[in-house]
């Protein structure tokens, strides 16, 4: 006789399980169509991306756990857990099909029989006990460990015990089988044949009331997923597979023309897959230990705003639902989100990058800042001279638009603005024309420009900010007015390539400019620097001694991907091994200066500044080089309050490269 097992044996009225499947199905049904209801309340938003690359990102993220797996401990307990659902249900699903399919198809006839049956078996006791040791890991963890990031409420407590519950009693059901009936082939049901000994030899009642109890159990979970923390199964998968694939810097343009509401002041003012982000949540934490303006003790968490949001959700929901407009309900911002958390971010996307399941963080905050600046008038007073500059003079500074290329006075560089000609325009930005520190980084591109015969002009007293700014700071209006102003200027003046020194600029002409018709094919200098040594237009010396090491600029690096043109840049004019810092590439930690925080003054908790420039002190480094002017106005001042400014010296890239361009 073939290794087999009847599915109902032992159990009587075993037709009472598909009504109370039913039931189960009609309280996990209901609950997400409640959650997508609750969606359909923000307002519309296009999903782009074609379909073969949303497929492979759940392949990859959602079923592989492509970054959850970025961190191992915590990955890996993960994984068991996921492993052990996914196999079990897979199982479950082949046992009720063999029962109630393959029978009607063929008879009494099974599949389920033989060596199938035997690995099937061994399998999922494996399978089983992966889970049950996920599941006491985490517990473990959680309340155990208790790391800062992980909040702790009732439903974590009755999920893990219930999943625990359910995998127990199904080990339960399976040893008290095998004690009643002692099949020959028990000892490929590894885990129920070395449980068999706790039941009575021959003994069936056992078997009857756990089979029962492990099915209501079962049951009953998958009629609470939809309204617990576990419908993230459902809805971070989705949230993958929606997921943008824009670069994390690209904001959303407000139809200024169109629009009757600018940003977010009520929940249903975000889009629907704003929405959707916030259930895909895990409350993980990852956004949380990577944020700047959290480490720094500042109010800000990326995880609380979205668990703030989400609260926020399910409590109007079913208000909207109902016809209430909420127009006479309290601000998001001041009650479910305090100004003190949306004003802190630096947008540095270090939270996105951390994300799991690809939640946008920034773009919630950024539409909060816009309900506040545009519609409110709300905002730091130190941004009304920023606001007014840029509105004024074009640049955030202040200073009259008219010295804007003051910082070029004799040199050889070609100005576009008084009728000259150049095949690439280089913006130089509201940084390299009026911060006396970066106008240095200026000229010395000149000089490497001029070394390598480059056909570079600026625009001179015509350019203006890029609006990059204002963009992050939520002044929308002010943004797109500066933008279509120099989109325009460059297509009068037939631009068509542009480089720049600034990731801010970079990423803003690069990425959002398009959403204005403003289509350029633009560089930062730090590609050109790269390309032009790799072609030998430049010729350098290797005969730096220093000990230098690199930061990545955030807006460079996760906004733009450019991680290894700098460090080859570097390599190239060092004769000492590039020391990398202990938070690098994709988890570098934020100057503190993006997301229009170089505007704001930094009073509560520690300067972000400070902290990035302790890992600098602490590389051993000589030089901190950067390829960002925000950056190094910061680490400039990390160096002074460290009392560092004669040990350590902080450098564009551009300036290293100058000062090693053989004579």
């Amino acid at each position: 006789m073939p290794a087999s097992r009847e599915v109902f044996w032992n159990i009587s009225y075993n037709f009472l399980m598909y009504p109370l499947m039913v039931v189960a199905l009609v309280f996990f049904f209901y609950g997400f169509y409640r959650r997508i209801k609750y969606w359909k309340l923000g307002q519309q938003e296009e999903i782009t991306g074609t379909v073969l690359a949303r497929i492979k990102s759940l392949l990859v993220y959602a079923i592989g756990q492509g970054r959850i797996l970025k961190e191992k401990y915590p990955g890996l307990i993960h994984l068991s857990i996921f492993i052990g659902f996914v196999f079990l249900f897979i199982g479950t699903v082949i046992v009720s099909f063999d029962y109630d399919i393959w029978h009607l198809l063929f008879g009494q006839s099974s599949f389920l029989i033989g060596d199938f049956y035997l690995i099937f078996s061994v399998v999922l006791d494996i399978v089983g006990v992966m889970a049950i040791i996920g599941i006491l890991a985490a517990a473990f963890r959680r309340y155990i460990q208790r790391p800062e990031r992980l909040n702790n409420v009732f439903d974590d407590a009755l999920i893990l015990f219930w999943v625990l519950f359910i995998l127990i009693t199904g080990f339960l059901v399976e040893a008290s089988r095998i004690a009643a009936l002692d099949p020959p082939w028990k000892n490929w049901s590894v885990i129920g044949s070395a449980m068999a000994g706790i039941f009575p030899a021959g003994e069936t009642s056992w078997h009857r009331i756990f089979w029962w109890v492990h099915l209501v159990a079962a049951f009953g979970f998958i009629a609470y997923i939809p309204y617990s923390r576990l419908k993230h199964i459902f809805t971070s998968a989705l949230n993958i597979y929606l997921r943008s694939f824009e670069p994390i810097g690209v904001l959303k343009p407000i139809d200024i023309e169109k629009a009757e509401v600018f940003g977010a002041s009520k929940i249903n003012d975000f889009t629907w897959k704003h929405l959707l982000d916030l259930d895909a949540c895990t409350s993980c934490g990852r956004c949380q230990d990577q944020c700047p303006a959290y480490i720094s003790e500042k109010p800000l968490s990326p995880k609380k705003v979205i668990l703030d949001l989400l609260d926020n959700l399910n409590e109007k929901a079913p208000l909207l639902l109902k016809g209430d407009k909420l127009e006479s309900d309290q601000p998001l911002v001041g009650f479910a989100v305090q100004a003190d958390e949306i004003w802190s971010c630096t947008t540095c996307g270090a939270c996105v990058e951390a994300c799991p399941v690809f939640i946008n963080h920034i773009d919630k905050i950024v539409e909060l800042r816009r309900d506040r600046v545009l519609m409110e008038g709300d905002f730091p007073t130190e941004l009304n001279q920023t606001f007014k500059g840029m509105e004024n003079n074009f640049n955030p500074w202040g200073i009259g638009f008219s010295s804007r290329a003051d910082w070029a006075e004799g040199l050889d560089i070609k100005r576009l603005d008084k009728g000259e000609k150049a095949e690439i325009l280089w913006f130089v930005g509201c940084a390299g024309s009026y911060d006396d520190r970066i106008k240095k980084v200026s000229q010395s591109f000149v000089k490497i420009l001029t070394a390598a015969n480059m056909d570079v002009g600026i625009l001179g007293t015509e350019e203006k900010c890029c609006g990059e700014t204002a963009r992050r700071l939520g002044n929308e209006y002010l943004a797109q007015t500066l933008m279509e102003m120099n989109i325009e200027l460059f297509n009068e003046m037939g631009i068509k390539k542009i480089v720049t020194f600034c990731p801010h600029c970079y990423n803003t002409l690069k990425d959002e400019y398009p959403q204005f018709n403003g289509n350029f094919e633009v560089m930062h200098s730090s590609e050109l620097l790269a390309e032009l040594i790799e072609s030998g237009k430049i010729k350098l010396n290797n005969n730096n001694e220093q000990k230098i090491t690199y930061h990545d600029s955030c807006y460079l690096g996760r906004y733009s991907n450019i991680y290894q043109q700098p460090r080859d840049v570097i390599n190239r004019i060092c004769s000492n091994p590039l020391i990398e810092l202990k938070r690098n590439k994709n988890r570098s930690l934020c100057c503190g200066a993006g997301g229009g925080r170089m505007w704001l003054e930094e009073t509560i908790g520690e300067r972000i500044n400070n902290i990035r420039t302790d890992d600098v002190l602490e590389s051993g480094a000589n030089i901190v080089a950067s390829a960002c002017p925000y950056c190094l106005t910061m680490f400039t001042d990390g160096l002074k309050d460290r009392e560092a400014i004669d040990k350590v010296a902080a450098m564009d890239i551009i300036e290293l490269v100058a000062q090693a361009i053989a004579n």
